[in-house]
């Protein structure tokens, strides 16, 4: 290769090697997303945590490390959220005018199976306590901010589950319950 078509080569690369460089990982749209100010646009949706301070979430539990977010309404008198750790349950008041906006009524107190969940654990609750708002990315991401506005948790959507193809459009006849077959005039279906 002659040196003229290794720097015009060169010359061709910079602007790739910039806009690369530029990127986050969580996309141009996150850093310029707007802060979520309206529980409504969150309501009844529920979010698995990945990743933890920039961390990946660390271990599978069931159910899976998670948050649910409830916007108020006749049933509720003020939005709300809840979700699981990967060893304890916990939910609050979801107040996103606030300075602080999860506030924390409740938390089972179960041992977590392994010192790295607890530690897990702690950074979640740690984070949702001193949550300053919350931001949803062009990806669908949701991220936790902190007072400083960094990201302290990210979560994606829950996955919607697919149905087998081979299941789409049939049926199923009950045949056996517990080792009894059903009623003679019962029709059992699926």
């Amino acid at each position: 290769m002659t040196t003229f078509k290794k720097i015009a080569t060169l010359l061709m690369a910079i602007p790739l090697l910039l806009a690369a460089a530029s990127c986050t990982s969580n996309g141009d749209q996150a850093e310029t997303a707007p802060v979520i100010e309206d529980a409504a646009v969150l309501d009844g949706t529920e979010w698995w945590l990945m990743e933890v301070d920039g961390r990946p979430v660390i271990g599978q539990t069931e159910p899976p490390i998670n948050l649910r977010l409830f916007a108020a309404d006749e049933v509720r008198p003020e939005a709300e959220y809840g979700g699981f750790t990967g060893c304890n349950y916990f939910g609050g008041l979801l107040q996103l005018e606030q300075e602080t906006i999860f506030l924390e009524t409740g938390l089972t107190r179960n041992v977590c199976p392994s010192e790295a969940l607890e530690e897990q654990e702690n950074a979640i609750l740690t984070a949702l306590r001193s949550a300053s708002g919350l931001r949803l990315t062009g990806d669908e991401r949701l991220q936790v901010l902190d007072d400083d506005g960094d990201i302290s948790l990210t979560y994606q959507p829950k996955p919607i589950p697919t149905i087998d193809a081979r299941l789409a459009d049939s049926e199923w006849r009950l045949i056996d319950l517990d080792g009894q077959q059903p009623l003679p005039d019962a029709q059992p279906t699926l």
